[in-house]
């Protein structure tokens, strides 16, 4: 049976702020119209607004399987996953690489015959833009709303932070900390993004219990001068406290980089780094990790280029970042 009704539709998906349904195609946003216009002004960053990072599909049911389509709008990447989760435990992926079809339809078994309600979660690829349409199940199936988080998780970064180059979503840094901390997840980051008041929506309906802010690293490379940075960085942090003056946030300093000796007009990496600590000595809601203690310094650990951690990178990212959380050092 495929699923019609809106309202359900609008309700098994989570993690992002609004679901549109138009004739069993799903679409998904993770930013408010107010941030979209902002966005637009750079085509690559408005492309990647429309990648699902952290999104999922996440509801309870006794179907065996269940079915969807997909279709491609944009690639950022040449490949893409479906992480599929059966009662919390992860089950198996689906995806290609290279990218062969920008229309398919997948199907996952869900089997645990101990349970006859079982919670299936779909984390869907950070890697591409999609839309979704004819999400079917069994015949007579019963569906029901997955159990409520406890607490919301905002993440406003870079491409690292949005999931790239991780292969499977599953394993992205803001999806791992999100899970163990049992949170509703908002990932707002987008790739190439730099430090802008005006990511900064005061009307969006998210009220986090923790913030990860996580820019610097474009920056570098597109600030003017030091000055051009550093008045940015505390217009941001300015605006970030006035919205959410009671969240407990985090800056992440940039994370090592292969070719962080280079200089642009901000000079060399380490003066991002820094800046960003002084500035934020400021705020007092706001702690400053050291991105270099995130992930084990070997290449080995991050992409071709040495700027975006692997998959087992990002689990050291979430496995540092929440002991930063709960007040332990790295």
């Amino acid at each position: 049976m495929f699923v019609d009704s809106v309202d359900v539709l609008k309700n098994v998906f989570r993690n992002c702020l609004d679901v549109s349904v138009e004739s069993r195609r799903v679409y998904l946003t993770r930013f408010t119209e107010q941030q979209l216009e902002f966005y637009r002004t750079d085509p690559l960053w408005a492309q990647r607004t429309g990648l699902a990072a952290g999104i999922c599909l996440d509801f309870c049911t006794d179907s065996p399987f269940i079915k969807l389509a997909y279709e491609i709008t944009y690639k950022d990447r040449d490949w893409f996953c479906f992480d599929f989760l059966v009662n919390g435990q992860f089950v198996e992926c689906r995806g290609e690489r290279p990218v062969k079809s920008l229309r398919s339809a997948l199907q996952f078994m869900v089997e645990s015959p101990c349970r006859r309600l079982n919670r299936v979660t779909l984390y869907l690829p950070q890697t591409i833009g999609l839309t979704l349409s004819n999400l079917e199940l069994a015949d007579g199936s019963r569906i029901e709303l997955a159990p409520a988080y406890q607490g919301n998780f905002l993440c406003a970064g870079d491409s690292i932070f949005q999931g790239m180059d991780c292969i499977h979503p599953f394993a992205s840094c803001a999806v791992q900390i999100s899970r163990f901390l049992n949170m509703n997840l908002l990932n707002q980051s987008v790739g190439g993004l730099i430090f802008s008041r005006r990511t900064l929506d005061e009307e969006i309906h998210c009220r986090p219990d923790i913030i990860l802010v996580a820019y610097g690293t474009n920056d570098w490379t597109k600030a003017e001068s030091l000055d051009d940075f550093e008045t940015r960085t505390r217009e941001y942090f300015e605006k970030l406290e006035e919205i959410y003056p009671h969240a407990k946030t985090l800056a992440v300093t940039p994370l090592r980089r292969k070719d962080e000796e280079l200089r642009y007009n901000v000079g060399p990496l380490a003066q991002i780094r820094e800046a960003i600590s002084r500035i934020c000595r400021d705020f007092a809601s706001i702690s400053v990790v050291d991105g270099l203690s995130l992930v084990p310094h070997p290449f080995s650990f991050f992409d071709e280029r040495g700027v975006h951690p692997s998959d087992e990178g990002h689990l050291y990212m979430a496995l540092n970042l929440l002991k930063q959380i709960h007040g332990e050092d790295t």
